[in-house]
Order: C-alpha cells, then structure tokens, then sequence
C-alpha cells in the first residue's frame, strides 16, 4: 500500500506539471481492460501512466519441476514510466524505465496470490508511417535484481497500429505480452490482441 500510495502522489504531481501535449488511450479485448495517460513535457521528456487488469480463462502456467498446465488468472498491474527521447525525422526513438506493482491470482493453485513491485527498463518506438496513420512499439524488463515479491522477472511487450480517424482521436490495433517468472511458476498474464482509441489534447 505504501508504493501504491507513492505512486499515487507522483502521478498527481506529474499531472499538475505545465505540459506540452497529454494523450490518453483506452484498450479493451474479451479478458482485458487498460487505459494510459501520458503527459509530454518538453519535445525530448514525457511521463507516462497506466493501469490493466487481465482475467484470462485458461492461461499457461509453468509450474517449477513438472508440466505445463493452463488455469484461469486475473492479473492488475499499475505502472509510472518516464522516459526521455529523440526525433529522427518521421521517427521517435525514446529510452527509460518504469516503476510498476502487479498483482496475479490463478484458481486452483495454492498459494495463487502473488504480487511483486520493481522497476522495468527499456525503450520504444514512435513512427509515421503516412498521414494520419502512425505505428508503435514498447518493450520493457525487470530482471530478478530489480523486482521484489513473488516474480524474479517481468516482461513487456507491446506494439500497435493506429489512424486518425477525427481530429485529436485515432482508433488503433495492438498486440500486448506480458512474461513473469517466479520462485513457484512462470506464467503469461496476458498475451494477445486489443483494439482502442488514442485521444490527443
């Protein structure tokens, strides 16, 4: 609750920040919700937040020392990224690293609550491809030295393509992964497609 709490005031002193431009997008797909707002306060420095909730029926799940078996998890992750970047033309290369809290439950296994909180690196990619139509990619890592709780590691991974379909609003198509290993089981909180809209302001 502390983090969550921390998280929380920095997220609302962030917002209070003069900004350049702001952006929030809303995800959805049959077993998951996410929603991001991000706040771009000068052409090179933007932060970012964002929240998901997954339950997915049936997902994989690698128990340590015996098979894969596949049970129902909902997951709930929270994470506050900043990150700092370039233009190269059409293209925006960024790098930095996020603080995140995530949360798992799986049916029908011991212990199935677990929750980890850490800092994930990485970077992404911003493209246009044409007007009104754009591409991008993120992907980030926590390894086992920067995460604390039940995951030794947390990847992710996401990448969409979007239009514009009316000024400041685009609807996209995407593609989200999320990888966690832990001391009892590796499992995929959630891996497949989600469709939404991007609002700009």
């Amino acid at each position: 609750m502390i983090f969550l709490r921390t998280l929380l005031l920095l997220t609302l002193g962030a917002a209070s920040t003069v900004a350049v431009a702001d952006s929030f997008n809303f995800g959805v797909s049959n077993n998951s919700v996410a929603a991001a707002y991000d706040v771009e306060l000068s052409k090179s420095f933007n932060i970012k937040t964002s929240l998901l909730h997954t339950d997915v029926d049936k997902a994989r799940i690698e128990p340590s020392h015996t098979r894969k078996i596949r049970r129902d998890t909902t997951t709930d992750m929270v994470n506050f990224g900043v990150f700092n970047g370039g233009q190269v033309g059409p293209v925006r290369l960024y790098v930095g690293g996020e603080l995140f809290w995530l949360h798992t439950r799986i049916s029908k296994v011991k212990k199935s609550r677990d929750q980890t909180y850490g800092l994930s690196l990485g970077g992404g990619i911003h493209a246009i491809i044409i007007p009104n139509l754009y591409m991008d990619g993120q992907i980030l890592y926590a390894p086992d030295i920067l995460t604390n709780g039940d995951h030794q590691s947390v990847l992710q991974f996401n990448t969409s393509i979007g239009y514009q379909i009316i000024k400041n609003t685009s609807l996209y198509a995407a593609y989200r992964y999320i990888h966690t290993t832990g001391k009892e089981w590796d499992m995929r909180p959630y891996n497949g497609p989600v469709i939404g809209f991007k609002f700009s302001f």
